[in-house]
C-alpha cells in the first residue's frame, strides 16, 4: 500500500474541513495505506508563506519535518473549502512552500462547502495549481455539499451510501493506482 499525505486547507475557528480530512484519512487507512495528516493548525509554520523551503537560508525545524513527510509520500489528497469560487489560501500556502516534493506524484482533490455544489470550483482551480507544481491530479475527485449536515465531528458520513462517501472510495482506489504506477516509474526514470 502507499504512503499518502492529506493536506488540510483550513485554519478557521469552527472549521468543518477537519471532518472531511478525518473522513478521507479513515477511508485511506481502511484500505491499508499509511496516512499522514498535515494540518496547518498543528504545523503552524505552514500558516504563512515566507519563502520556498529550498530557498530559505534558515529552515525551521518544523518545515524540515514536513519536508521529510512530503518527500516520503507517494501521493497526496488536498482538502479545501471553496472560498470566493476558488480554493483556500491555507492550501495554497502549503503547496507554495514546497516544490520538488510534489513532482510526479498524484493528487486526489477534495472540496467541501455548506452549499449545494460542495466546492466543485475549488477542485477545478486545484487541478491547475497541482499540475503547475509538477503534481498529477487524478481524474476522480470528491465534493461534499452541505458539509455541516453530511459528516459528524469524527469524520463519519451520516449517510454511508451518499454520493460523497462513494466518491471517497473511488478516489482512494484511483489514487492507489496512480501512486503505484508513478512510484514505479520514478524508480525507473526519476526525471530530475
Amino acid at each position: 500500500m502507499a504512503i499518502i499525505t492529506v493536506l488540510l486547507g483550513s485554519v478557521r475557528e469552527g472549521r468543518l474541513g477537519i471532518r472531511v480530512a478525518k473522513a478521507v484519512v479513515k477511508r485511506l487507512e481502511s484500505k491499508g495505506h499509511k496516512v499522514n495528516l498535515l494540518d496547518p493548525v498543528v504545523y503552524t509554520s505552514l500558516k504563512t508563506f515566507q519563502n520556498r523551503f529550498n530557498w530559505m537560508k534558515e529552515q525551521p525545524e518544523e518545515l524540515k519535518a514536513v519536508q521529510k513527510i512530503l518527500e516520503s509520500s507517494e501521493g497526496f489528497v488536498a482538502v479545501s473549502p471553496e472560498y470566493n469560487y476558488s480554493f483556500s489560501a491555507a492550501i495554497k500556502t502549503i503547496i507554495d512552500i514546497y516544490l520538488d516534493e510534489w513532482k510526479h506524484k498524484p493528487f486526489g482533490l477534495v472540496s467541501y462547502s455548506m452549499g449545494y455544489y460542495g466546492g466543485v470550483r475549488a477542485v477545478q482551480e486545484l487541478r491547475q495549481l497541482t499540475s503547475n507544481v509538477g503534481g498529477v491530479p487524478i481524474p476522480s475527485y470528491v465534493t461534499v455539499p452541505a458539509v455541516h449536515e453530511a459528516l459528524d465531528e469524527e469524520g463519519n458520513f451520516k449517510q454511508a451510501d451518499s454520493v460523497a462517501s462513494k466518491s471517497v472510495d473511488a478516489l482512494s482506489k484511483e489514487l492507489e493506482w496512480y501512486a503505484t504506477a508513478l512510484s514505479n516509474q520514478r524508480k525507473v526514470d526519476p526525471l530530475k
